[in-house]
């Protein structure tokens, strides 16, 4: 009798183990990380660590809302394997849970319901964004969308402005200088990099057509060089250093993970007083002597020809023409010929000249003289 109620009072402390434990893992289990057969991992928030390192790790994740129990949706399953090949993580956790702050995450990433699935993206060490209405309505929608924005951006500086937003306003900010681009070797070698370090932003910069304020502390040569900036300190302060080792993946790689160290990291940092900025290179143009301008040799002008009857126009006109010299000696033998015709008509017929033809006879003559002047010109 007595062993009987011994195994009877086994029996009920084994029932109460087993409930207690049920209980336990009915509370512990949908919290707790693990990675299901389908790929998707199961984020809890009672693990910070864990919530932390996705959230702000820098790797791309999409994250879904779903309460543990339920069925997960046809975006969700139908974009794992994509996902995944494009380098980019799927999770679930239960956006209702409330994390130590007292907020829920839906509350902490202003997250609003969207059918048929609620998610955000985590990329870059960036704050968490809310996958849009358009990109959560199929999975090919989905990986469409998240794709390009999980992509690695380097960004290419141009000007001081570009320093100060695309680098300088960053927590940690790798900026490869070269007097020259980026040769296709050593730009694929830095993206690689940059794939590996998603929660630091990287940069190019080329000096070849500008002055870098820093480039004084560089090592001899074009470079490139990793120029790394930080905001140090309770007040954030920008601190640079400049990376002595050679510029290849290993070499980089240390360097940063050496910055982004935690008790280590600003130990070999130099604070700067003023932010670093560009300015274009003066280019000295060579002076270049005017040439002498030759003196133009003055032309005589003709003298002007008076003109009073027709005949003397054409003349003045053959004369204006360039008329040869033989021409002019035909012409003025017909002329000769034809007024001595004239002397043969009788003295009767003879009629004195008035007042008149005096005058036309001396405005005859002074015409001939300027004609002759015209003439001893042109010969010469």
């Amino acid at each position: 009798m007595k062993r009987e109620i011994e195994q009877e009072q086994i029996k009920q402390i084994v029932y109460r183990g087993l409930g207690l434990l049920t209980a336990i893992a009915a509370i512990v289990l949908p919290y707790t990380i693990f990675v299901s057969d389908g790929g998707v991992q199961y984020l809890s928030t009672n693990d910070l660590v864990q919530l932390k390192e996705t959230f702000y790790g820098g790797q791309p994740w999409v994250v879904f809302c779903q309460k543990s129990g339920e069925t997960l949706k046809e975006t969700v399953t139908g974009s794992i394997e994509d996902m995944q090949k494009a380098g980019i993580s799927v999770g679930i956790v239960n956006c209702t849970s409330q994390l130590p702050s007292g907020k829920t995450i839906a509350e902490k990433f202003k997250l609003s319901k969207t059918k048929p699935v609620t998610g955000f993206l985590c990329v870059n060490g960036k704050k968490p964004v809310q996958l849009p209405k358009e990109a959560v309505k199929s999975s090919a929608a989905l990986l469409k969308w998240a794709k390009p924005q999980s992509a690695v951006s380097i960004a290419s500086i141009q000007h001081s402005a570009d320093l100060r937003k695309r680098c300088l306003s960053e927590k940690v900010c790798a900026l490869a200088v070269k007097n020259g681009v980026l040769s296709k070797q050593e730009l694929i070698m830095f993206n690689k990099v940059a794939n590996a370090q998603r929660n630091v932003k990287f940069a190019v910069l080329d000096t070849s057509e500008q002055e870098f304020s820093l480039a004084k502390s560089f090592p001899k040569g074009d470079g490139p060089f990793l120029v790394q900036f930080k905001k140090t300190g309770a007040n954030k302060t920008l601190a640079a250093k400049v990376h002595k080792g050679n510029f290849d993946k290993s070499s980089l790689t240390y360097a940063i993970k050496a910055t982004l160290d935690t008790d280590y990291g600003d130990a070999e940092f130099t604070t700067l007083k003023t932010k670093p900025t560009l300015k274009k290179n003066r280019i000295t143009k060579p002076k270049v002597k005017k040439p002498v301008k030759e003196k133009k040799e003055k032309k005589h002008k003709k003298p002007k020809v008076r003109v009073k009857d027709t005949k003397d126009k054409a003349q003045a006109e053959d004369v204006k023409e360039g008329m040869s010299e033989e021409e002019m000696q035909r012409r003025k033998a017909l002329d000769e010929e034809m007024a001595s015709m004239f002397q043969e008509v009788d003295e009767e017929e003879v009629i004195e000249l008035d007042a008149e033809d005096d005058e036309d006879e001396d405005d005859t003559h002074e015409e001939e003289v300027e004609i002759e002047a015209e003439e001893e010109e042109e010969e010469m």
